[in-house]
């Protein structure tokens, strides 16, 4: 998705107030709006995949001893039956990770936690149903609330939805968020690793050390998506971000050609 996309999928998501009322958002107020918002930020701000997403406990939020960082633990559980007739899984064992939380997530979760999940219930998984708060929330309900976003997304942004463009979006899904997350962030960490490489003052050291930019980015990426050693996703979001780099690059050459020529293409018409 483009960050216009984004913009307009938390525009349906974002919660209702005392003050305001969210009236594209298709769910309805309280409990489930706000659930269904922290879905949405943790799957687009750190591309979970549904089944981590539904395996997060209470116990994978946490601090450290001076409560100034927080952490995301993504594992299976332990010591615990889990009631979902299909329960989910990890993909890989390194899907295994730990991810930094942004603090306000952080505190989404917080409120969320122990302010409208039930402290009653009976397992520990974070999200649960919205038909039986007592349990943890499934597969198809996932998967529910991304097909009502899409439908939302499709009435009142169209044109991020028609064939006629080529970054159109053709249907709000799982995939989508992940996808999105990883392109954005490789290429968040293509430009500051390239940045960090290119404080050197020598063009030849920059030179050398630019070479491996991308495949550290790709490294870090993967560590953070729980991709395993022999999965390709990292380097297909490398070539689609390379693809970009050439694209803007001939652009601006093609540009350069032409103001190189103005003076030339003025004569040409001003003799006739």
């Amino acid at each position: 998705m483009t960050d216009d996309m984004v913009k307009n999928v938390y525009r349906i998501v974002v919660p209702s107030s005392k003050n305001k009322h969210s009236v594209l958002n298709p769910f309805p107020s309280g409990f489930i709006q706000f659930r269904n918002y922290l879905i949405m930020r943790l799957m687009l701000n750190y591309g979970l995949r549904v089944g981590e997403l539904l395996l997060l406990e209470c116990a994978s939020v946490k601090t450290n001893i001076k409560g100034d960082k927080f952490s995301l633990i993504i594992s299976m559980p332990r010591n615990m039956t889990d009631p979902r007739k299909h329960a989910p899984s990890l993909k890989n064992e390194y899907s295994h990770r730990v991810l930094e939380l942004d603090k306000i997530d952080y505190e989404f979760l917080m409120i969320y936690m122990q302010k409208i999940r039930k402290n009653s219930i009976t397992h520990d998984f974070i999200f649960v149903s919205s038909q039986n708060p007592e349990s943890p929330l499934s597969y198809n309900a996932v998967h529910f609330i991304f097909s009502e976003i899409d439908k939302v997304f499709s009435l009142n942004f169209p044109e991020c939805k028609s064939a006629e463009h080529f970054d159109a979006l053709m249907k709000f899904t799982p995939h989508v968020t992940r996808h999105t997350w990883a392109y954005l962030t490789l290429k968040k960490l293509y430009h500051l690793k390239n940045k960090k490489f290119n404080g050197s003052g020598n063009d030849f050291v920059k030179n050398s050390l630019s070479v491996g930019v991308m495949d550290e980015a790709k490294e870090a990426l993967r560590l953070l998506g729980g991709w395993s050693i022999k999965s390709q996703m990292p380097d297909l979001y490398a070539k689609r971000f390379l693809s970009e780099q050439a694209n803007t690059a001939n652009i601006q050459r093609i540009r350069q050609h032409d103001s190189d020529f103005d003076c030339l293409i003025k004569e040409l018409f001003n003799g006739d």
